[in-house]
């Protein structure tokens, strides 16, 4: 009898720690949910804000668009509506995190004219770091993806380019198109 006690006593210990150690990871799990959820929320309510931010950028360029003829204006509006609109891609991209990547919509992209577009939102930071920029772009540069994540691509490397060269420089983006096997 003290024997079969004994492995009794042995056994509902066992069961006690595995239920404690069940517990403690079902607690871990919902902590972790509720974080995430909690995330969630602030994340929608930034992209919110970014979006009403990004509305009144936008709104104000077309207001002096309007309010003016001077090419070069103009031109520094058309890179700010340029600048809003590549935030609001962001903007959409974050939103769609967490969410089935494949609504993301895939099309041609010429890769020379997304990299000119960011050279031009990044006008006025390659003019005060005195960069002077060149696009050689003789191959046929189109290629399929999200013409977004294309724009963010260059601005990063653009962006770490400018961080690099703090005396000023030349920046010279070349497509060169290569043929040959994929492996």
């Amino acid at each position: 009898g003290v024997i079969a006690l004994t492995l009794h006593v042995d056994s509902v210990e066992g069961q006690a720690g595995a239920a404690h150690r069940e517990l403690n990871e079902a607690h871990r799990h919902i902590l972790l949910a509720e974080r995430s959820r909690l995330a969630g929320e602030l994340a929608g309510g930034l992209v919110h804000d970014l979006k009403n931010v990004l509305a009144a950028v936008s709104g104000r360029a077309q207001l002096l668009r309007r309010a003016t003829q001077d090419p070069q204006v103009l031109r520094s509006v058309d890179a700010i509506e340029k600048a809003a609109g590549a935030g609001v891609g962001l903007v959409q991209r974050l939103q769609e995190c967490g969410r089935d990547h494949s609504s993301q919509s895939e099309e041609t992209v010429d890769l020379a004219a997304v990299a000119h577009e960011a050279l031009e939102l990044l006008g006025p930071r390659l003019e005060r770091s005195q960069i002077t920029t060149e696009v050689r772009d003789d191959a046929n540069t189109e290629v399929w993806g999200v013409p977004g994540e294309y724009r963010e691509l260059f601005l990063n490397l653009f962006l770490n380019a400018c961080d690099a060269m703090h005396g000023g420089g030349k920046l010279t983006v070349t497509f060169v198109a290569q043929r040959g096997d994929a492996a």
